[in-house]
């Protein structure tokens, strides 16, 4: 995607829809009933307040879980497949599997299934299948691969791309402590790595990505933190009218203080500023990837199901169907056992559409690989 779709990503994120109604649509004759039209490109940048908070214990997972039984769904997978091992009589008997099970009931699946199916490998087999949409294909393997696994993979296709994907600023910069862990740890030399990719964007970037971003940060409210501390950071902000100024204060208050109080700030700062928000300043601040890696940032502490609700639909609006599809496969594959239902709603909010209807009319897709989408956002779809 270019550098200025990501931008306008970025931007979009500061709208929220107004609750004016629409003016009444001029007389016409009355046609019969078309199909649905695609929807547009991606709207425009516009301002408006961050979204209210969102409390972590309100995750809503949206996959649904069946009653689980390794041995079962491996002869069930295997009777599927092994006839001619060319082509399948039934692929929603492997969405149904694949789509109600958590990645460690997956990883079971996937270590029973050669010893149940003549010692094939299930990944590999449902990657030659024929009959099954290759869309529809490429979601079953991502549902068969280790999320760390695909967080790695996709640091792996960007880091060496010369172009202006914010795949890397989107993962990292949007991390939870345990995740940021967790990529240290199975990632070999993470911050080399960023480093390198950060200074492809300049050095503000590269100090973005592998600072404040990958740096842990408190998760719970600090007790301490008064409102009238909020209050006076809040204006502090406010008042740093200079790049090197505002700079220097946004590192110093996102360093100093926890997730929770960090939001409070930003919705504080929009109370007093009235005619902007933290996000505003950041966009009239930086530029290019810094300013890209700061809205990330501050966006996903405002209120992460909006910000992921904002990053689908930047998935489905436009570019490539393939690499959209993907973009699209990683963040339901990575959120849907975390908070998927909360994305969901919070996309129906902003955009007045559901997503999986939304995905349908700007792909013009369907078939198994929809109905796939369907069955991972559960009662959220």
């Amino acid at each position: 995607m270019s550098k200025i779709s990501i931008i306008i990503f970025a931007l979009t994120a500061i709208h929220v829809r107004s609750d004016a109604p629409a003016p009444a649509p001029a007389p016409a004759p009355a046609p019969t009933t078309p199909a649905p039209a695609p929807p547009g490109p991606a709207p425009p940048p516009c301002t408006g307040p961050p979204a209210p908070p969102a409390p972590p214990s309100q995750d809503k997972p949206s996959i649904k879980l069946d009653n689980f039984d390794v041995f079962k769904d491996c002869d069930e997978l295997c009777d599927e497949l092994k006839p001619k091992w060319c082509k399948i009589k039934d692929p929603k008997v492997i969405t149904k599997i694949l789509c109600h099970r958590n990645w460690d009931q997956r990883k079971q699946i996937q270590e029973t299934f050669p010893s149940k199916c003549d010692n094939r490998v299930l990944a590999e087999k449902i990657g030659k299948i024929t009959f099954m949409l290759s869309d529809c294909t490429k979601l079953m393997i991502m549902l068969l691969t280790a999320p760390i696994e695909i967080k790695k993979q996709a640091i792996d296709e960007e880091k060496c791309k010369n172009n202006d994907d914010d795949v890397i600023t989107q993962l990292i910069c949007s991390s939870t402590n345990k995740e940021k862990t967790e990529l240290n740890d199975n990632y070999p030399n993470l911050k080399q790595t960023l480093e390198e990719y950060g200074s492809k964007g300049g050095d503000g970037f590269k100090n973005v990505l592998t600072g404040a971003c990958l740096k842990q940060r408190a998760e719970t409210p600090d007790p301490k933190v008064t409102p009238q501390e909020i209050e006076t950071v809040a204006n502090d902000l406010i008042a740093k009218n200079g790049p090197i100024e505002f700079t220097a204060k946004l590192k110093e208050v996102i360093d100093k203080y926890s997730d929770p109080d960090l939001q409070t700030i930003f919705l504080k700062y929009h109370e007093l500023k009235k005619d902007g928000t933290i996000a505003d300043k950041i966009a009239t601040t930086f530029q290019g990837k810094e300013m890209e890696a700061y809205l990330v940032l501050v966006r996903n502490i405002e209120n992460k199901y909006a910000f992921w609700a904002r990053a689908l639909n930047h998935c489905i609006k436009g570019g490539e169907i393939n690499s959209n599809l993907q973009c699209v496969n990683r963040i339901v594959v990575l959120r849907c056992e975390i908070d998927l239902g909360n994305i969901a709603e919070s996309y129906n909010s902003i955009f007045n559409k559901k997503f999986a209807d939304d995905l349908k009319w700007s792909f013009k897709i369907d078939g198994e690989y929809l109905e796939s989408i369907h069955k991972l956002l559960g009662d959220f779809e």
